[in-house]
């Protein structure tokens, strides 16, 4: 994926978790996660599912080798994938 658009695409989601996910007090971790910059942002260019899955292993694995301090969660991001 070409990194002005994924710089677009995170930029998105993370307005999105500050309105939506944060505002909206929809998950009570998320805002401490976030204040601290311990959300990591995975945008994947994935335009099939299986594709999608090898992108979530690899962020899993990643996110499990990572100390919490630095990355307390992952954010996955499929931009590409057909909905439906």
């Amino acid at each position: 994926m070409h990194e002005a658009k994924a710089d677009s695409v995170v930029r998105d989601m993370c307005n999105w978790l500050e309105r939506a996910v944060i505002g909206l007090n929809l998950c009570p971790f998320a805002k401490a996660v976030h204040v601290k910059g311990q959300v990591h942002y995975a945008v994947s260019g994935a335009s099939q599912p299986g594709e999608l899955l090898n992108d979530l292993r690899t962020e899993l694995d990643a996110l499990v080798a990572s100390e919490p301090a630095h990355r307390e969660t992952t954010l996955l991001i499929a931009p590409n994938l057909p909905s439906g």
